[in-house]
């Protein structure tokens, strides 16, 4: 296979994986989110990224879930009190490495005897490999009402989730 070709290949798979970002939608084979009740005013939300989800969207789904889980909950304002974010890395493969070699002699026969001597030359191509790094985010949310200490501090659930509810697929 040509350099011209591997590399088409290889633009070809990424192009694919950049199609399978992750999506505002719980937690499946491709990341998302999960939630999970802590007390009847605060949850924690962690969302989960795929190897071609950004840190930054990977970020602004969890903020799109807390303010979903607000306004769901019943209440229009929220606090994230924490945060924690991890990330793994791997290593892939796409294509393997090939090698290419071609072989140039002379062959001379005398009588019954035949001798030759030539030269091969080789070019490797190394094993064209990416890192695949995956994030992962947990917020703890504290959910307010008016009136409720800390209200005028919080975010307002609704403008977050016209802000980037669009950017991340939220419908």
């Amino acid at each position: 296979m040509n350099s011209y070709r591997r590399t088409a290949l290889a633009l070809g798979v990424i192009a694919g994986l950049l199609a399978s970002c992750t999506a505002y939608s719980p937690d499946g084979l491709t990341g998302g989110y999960s939630d999970t009740p802590l007390a009847a005013n605060r949850y924690r939300v962690d969302v989960r990224g795929n190897g071609v989800t950004s840190l930054d969207r990977v970020k602004t789904i969890a903020l799109v879930r807390a303010a979903d889980v607000t306004v769901q909950n019943g209440y229009s304002r929220f606090i994230v009190l924490t945060t924690s974010d991890a990330e793994s890395r791997s290593m892939a493969t796409l294509l393997p490495g090939e090698y290419q070699s071609s072989t140039f002699g002379t062959a001379t026969f005398t009588r019954n005897t035949m001798s030759y001597q030539g030269t091969t030359r080789g070019t490797f191509t190394p094993p064209q490999q990416i890192v695949i790094t995956k994030h992962r985010i947990s917020f703890d949310v504290l959910m307010l009402k008016e009136g409720e200490d800390g209200f005028d501090s919080g975010l307002e659930a609704q403008r977050v989730l016209a802000q980037y509810g669009p950017k991340v697929g939220r419908r």
